[in-house]
């Protein structure tokens, strides 16, 4: 949704409010300058996020262990 600066100042709380539902972009002059979230986390982009640190960890634990064999 896109409101602008000033009609977020006229309602904060009614933004405030629907940022718990969906993202609010405000404008100024008509180009987007800021966007108001909901401050709870996204389950699914931390579940992600955890995924693709355990499969980094996983890939890099395995260089480590080829290149130790290497050196032996």
């Amino acid at each position: 949704m896109l409101v602008s600066l000033s009609e977020l100042k006229a309602n904060p709380g009614k933004y405030v409010d629907m940022a718990d539902q969906q993202c609010i972009y405000i404008t100024r002059n008509g180009k987007k300058v800021a966007r108001l979230t909901t401050a709870r986390p996204d389950k699914l982009a931390c579940a992600r996020l955890f995924k693709k640190m355990f499969l980094i960890r996983r890939h890099a634990r395995h260089y480590i262990i080829y290149f130790s064999l290497l050196w032996l």
